[in-house]
């Protein structure tokens, strides 16, 4: 798994990390403490990615 230079985990735009099935946000991905609501925000964001990732897989023939 790759890293950022602070620690945190790193992701692309959606949340998703250089580990298959690995879905990272908020302060893990910047590895120091942030606001409460940019964390929510970035979770929210890496859930839809995570759903659109599962449904994806669903319906993949």
């Amino acid at each position: 798994m790759e890293t950022t230079e602070l620690g945190g985990i790193l992701t692309d735009g959606t949340g998703k990390s250089t580990v298959s099935g690995l879905f990272a946000a908020g302060e893990a991905t910047t590895g120091a403490p942030s606001q409460l609501i940019l964390s929510a925000a970035a979770g929210s964001m890496t859930a839809v990615s995570i759903n659109t990732e599962l449904m994806e897989e669903d319906f993949s023939f």
